[in-house]
């Protein structure tokens, strides 16, 4: 004794089969640009919180160790690239000099020399080196990723009234994939 089966209990027609498996595929291209989308915009937002970082880490230290420098170390050495001079007695500097100011001295003559610096042979880091008296260097990774030496200048405008502004401009490329980011800091010292 067997069932019978009606004409609809056969199973699919052809052309039900065609049309689902071509609304798969446009649901499963809707799904996979989203995805590709969603993916580039994580990385982008990744690169901008690390140039976001960076930026921050400079706008920490350069404004107030412009300020707290001793006028007089404004000057062509300040900037220039061979420049190793640490503290007296103390070792050298490593890496390329960018700008390096001496801190006023307090009363106990202990002087702090600071110094930024590109480190590394590409792509290279600048670090902000420190050292008072006779003490080892110390530094800190202020910027990574900079793709060439000529991507972090520092800029003194002429004097005018006593006074200097200095420009650091930076160019860093957070990730192979994304466009390079410039930041400018121009600071003025009191």
């Amino acid at each position: 004794m067997g069932t019978v089966r009606g004409p609809r209990d056969a199973g699919m027609t052809l052309v039900e089969l065609l049309i689902t498996i071509v609304i798969l595929g446009v649901i499963s291209g809707a799904i996979g640009t989203a995805a590709i989308v969603f993916i580039k915009n994580e990385r982008s937002s990744g690169d901008r919180l690390t140039a976001s970082r960076y930026q921050q880490a400079l706008n920490t230290w350069l404004p107030s160790d412009v300020q707290s420098a001793d006028p007089t170390t404004f000057t062509a050495a300040a900037t220039d690239p061979g420049n190793t001079t640490g503290c007296s007695g103390g070792p050298a500097f490593t890496g390329t000099n960018k700008l390096r100011l001496q801190l006023y001295a307090p009363p106990s003559g202990n002087a702090t020399v600071v110094s930024y610096r590109l480190t590394g042979s590409g792509p290279y880091q600048l670090v902000r080196s420190w050292c008072s008296d006779t003490g080892a260097p110390q530094s800190i990774l202020l910027v990574d990723s900079i793709a060439a030496t000529g991507d972090v200048s520092v800029s003194p405008d002429p004097l005018t009234a006593g006074l200097a502004t200095l420009q650091m401009s930076v160019t860093m490329t957070p990730s192979a994939a994304a466009s390079a980011v410039t930041f400018r800091l121009r600071v003025s010292p009191r």
